[in-house]
């Protein structure tokens, strides 16, 4: 996954003023999150296995990776149209917060902006595309329920299963207790598929 997504990322990043910089953090939040990965896939699965069998009446929840304001932490907790149960703490935490900045010292307040604005950005691609990974090699499609993630600080929500954004999704106010969860799409996507549908 690694060095195809970072290959991407990289002629993306042509011509940003903050290439050089964005593609050094890139490397490394890859490098860290593989690091994780069995970790993360495993506890992923858990929480698919635990929950697919969830009573769905009278509302149907969506399994939840949720974290909070600034950070790249997540952990699962059910979403019942708005109303978000605690963490599950028997499974914990999905994905860790990787502690790594970037090697670049804004000499401005402006230039700060820019860089945690990008960095930010960047860092969310990189972290929804890499669960997105995980979520199709462990085939969250046949679990039967609407796996998403949501951000606190925004309230901005990601449905792996059909891999969109908030009302970009058509499971966004999927709330039907009788209507199966099937698998949206016939084939996986690659890395850089995913990358480049999370905005």
């Amino acid at each position: 996954m690694t060095s195809a997504l970072l290959a991407h990322i990289e002629a993306e990043l042509e011509g940003n003023p903050l290439q050089q910089h964005l593609r050094s953090y890139a490397g490394n939040l890859l490098h860290f999150y593989e690091e994780n990965r069995i970790a993360s896939t495993q506890r992923f699965q858990k929480a698919l296995l635990k929950y697919r069998d969830i009573e769905k009446s009278p509302e149907y929840p969506h399994l939840t990776l949720f974290t909070g304001s600034g950070i790249h932490e997540y952990r699962i907790c059910l979403d019942y149209d708005g109303s978000i149960t605690d963490d599950d703490e028997e499974i914990g935490v999905i994905v860790p917060h990787p502690e790594i900045g970037g090697d670049y010292e804004p000499a401005t307040e402006e230039e700060e902006y820019v860089w945690v604005d990008e960095s930010y950005a960047l860092h969310r691609r990189i972290v929804l595309t890499w669960l997105a990974d995980i979520w199709q090699e462990i085939k969250g499609y046949d679990y039967g329920l609407v796996v998403k993630t949501l951000e606190n600080n925004s309230v901005r929500e990601f449905f792996f299963n059909d891999m969109a954004a908030e009302d970009d999704s058509e499971y966004f106010m999927f709330n039907d207790a009788l209507t199966p969860v099937e698998r949206h799409f016939s084939e996986d996507f690659s890395v850089v598929a995913l990358f480049d549908r999370i905005k």
